[in-house]
């Protein structure tokens, strides 16, 4: 992995139709955003690590990804490894 450093980071829910989820997922990770975990029920969750410093831009790349049917659910603080 190389070298890492903890920082925060805010977890963030975000909830989209089966139709959608691949794309999403595709998305996210091309733009550089850490997918945590992602649940296949009624609905496809996705769990996401967002440095707490770019959630607000995040929030508005996900509106734009999404032509605003996704939103994001704020979660809590945590640590986690980041590339440096």
């Amino acid at each position: 992995m190389g070298l890492a450093e903890l920082r925060p980071v805010r977890v963030v829910f975000t909830t989209v139709d089966h139709a959608a989820a691949g794309r999403l997922d595709n998305d996210l990770r091309a733009a550089g955003f850490t997918v945590s975990d992602v649940d296949y029920a009624a609905r496809v969750r996705f769990e996401l690590h967002v440095p707490v410093d770019e959630v607000e831009a995040f929030e508005v790349w996900l509106a734009q990804a999404t032509n605003g049917s996704a939103q994001a659910e704020l979660g809590a603080v945590r640590y986690a490894e980041v590339p440096i």
